[in-house]
């Protein structure tokens, strides 16, 4: 599956407005029609397909550092190219930077500071182990979970916003399924040797995980065990991806304090207002039955193990790039090899040079980490950036409509990523927008064009 650019991205190239000239750093465009993909010895008329693109996987051979290769992957690239080159020009320094470009600048080179980010192993994420350790009572989850909503860790359960399916002119709050660390609840019942050897490598990888965290060999392969029967619970109420795909089954608009009833074991009052949401009567919960069970879940989960799944999950949900070497190559071999397929190119690898775009990277011992520096969550930076509303309606266009409010940085790992950085410390932004959680909406535009969640977008 080729890595696309977010959406974001195109917002993020607004911000660095006067590094557009990058462009120029590709001269050459990408054709509509490449005539080179069409094999003229096939009879379109006995097999169309390999007429029309039977040459394109001999001009474009699947490199060794990715699973797969299209179309989608040449145009990403394209762009990458003339994202790395601003990035390269914001990060060069100067006087002339502004101070957007220079918060951008100093994000992109702090991302490639891998010897900073090694040096301080979990430092900058200790904070976040602390709040968990700290916790003595379940009647204390709501504020945590409320925080990790915000940095993009869904343990238990996901809170955000999504297009209102009835009403298009209205954004609605929502609470989704979630908790796994496996990509889908299928995952966790699927029959056969490969479901078998993935569930495996998946309790290992999590075992691998504990011990990187300190624990005893022992006591980590225990609680990945107990984690794995966790979340396969967790699973066994959560809805299928199928399912999903229809609007009907993940649309159930309710008042906000039926969610008490659903699940009066959490206090969702104080999670709302820890959250930051802004005053809501309404909200969609997209499996009712989801949060019934996981109610009963956490009444029946012991402190301990509810302690040890809320570290696994904080670093489930970090990027492994921005962690200590070993968390990341650990991260990569499962996430990336083992599941996803992709061979074990570690980032110091040469990736097959296959694509004239790639001429703009820098050479290929830094080209991976590079990569992933330029391409990944702009918005990460897009909310510590003044702007004058992107994403906002107008609210004389809008029913209970979600309003901006401040919110904490997106980036748990800040410290690691941007070391000697204040500008991105975990202070409000007056101009941030509602915090969405992104799964939340996958789920909405997956359940709305079945297309879509075919081709894994």
């Amino acid at each position: 599956m080729s890595r696309r650019i977010p959406i974001l991205a195109l917002l993020f190239l607004s911000a660095l407005s006067p590094f557009l000239t990058a462009q120029n750093a590709v001269n050459d465009s990408i054709p509509g029609l490449d005539t080179r993909y069409i094999d003229p010895t096939a009879d379109p008329c006995v097999d169309f397909a390999q007429y029309a693109c039977g040459n394109f996987s001999k001009i474009h051979p699947i490199p060794n550092d990715r699973s797969g290769y299209g179309t989608g992957a040449i145009l990403a690239e394209h762009n990458e190219v003339i994202l790395h080159t601003m990035l390269e020009n914001a990060a060069a320094g100067g006087d002339k930077r502004t101070a957007n470009e220079q918060k951008i600048g100093d994000f992109y080179a702090s991302c490639l500071d891998v010897d900073t980010i090694n040096k301080k192993g979990l430092a900058p994420l200790q904070p976040e182990l602390d709040r968990i350790a700290a916790l003595t009572s379940k009647d204390q989850l709501p504020e945590l979970l409320a925080h990790y909503q915000l940095i993009n860790d869904a343990a238990w359960f996901n809170f955000g916003e999504q297009q209102d399916f009835k009403d298009a002119r209205k954004q609605i709050a929502a609470v989704d399924q979630g908790g796994l660390g496996l990509p889908e609840r299928d995952f966790y019942f699927r029959t056969g040797d490969a479901a078998e050897k993935t569930r495996t490598e998946y309790v290992q990888h999590v075992t691998n995980i504990l011990k990187l965290l300190g624990e005893p060999d022992a006591k980590a392969a225990s609680d990945a065990q107990k984690i794995m029967q966790l979340e396969t619970a967790l699973a066994k109420i959560s809805m299928d991806i199928t399912s999903q795909r229809d609007p009907k089954n993940i649309y159930h608009l309710m008042p906000v304090a039926q969610l008490s009833v659903l699940a009066p074991g959490i206090a969702w009052d104080r999670f709302f207002k820890a959250v930051g949401t802004p005053p809501v009567s309404e909200v969609n919960v997209t499996n009712p039955d989801f949060l019934k069970g996981m109610n009963a879940l956490l009444a029946s989960t012991d402190m301990e193990t509810l302690k040890t799944y809320l570290r696994w999950q904080l670093i489930h949900a970090t990027t492994g790039v921005v962690l200590p070497k070993a968390f990341d190559d650990e991260k990569f071999d499962f996430e990336r090899h083992k599941l996803a397929g992709q061979p074990p190119t570690p980032l110091s690898a040469k990736p097959s040079a296959r694509s004239s775009s790639r001429r703009n990277f820098p050479p290929p011992a830094s080209r991976p980490r590079c990569k992933w520096c330029t391409t990944s969550k702009p918005q990460w930076i897009m909310k510590s950036i003044p702007s004058t509303g992107w994403g906002r309606r107008p609210k004389s266009k809008l029913k209970k409509n979600f309003t901006p409010w401040p919110i904490r940085s997106a980036i748990p790992t800040s410290g690691a990523i941007t070391p000697g950085y204040p500008w991105f410390a975990e202070t409000p932004s007056a101009t941030t927008s509602a915090p969405s959680n992104s799964k939340t909406i996958a789920n909405s535009i997956r359940s709305a064009s079945p297309s879509i969640a075919a081709s894994g977008a």
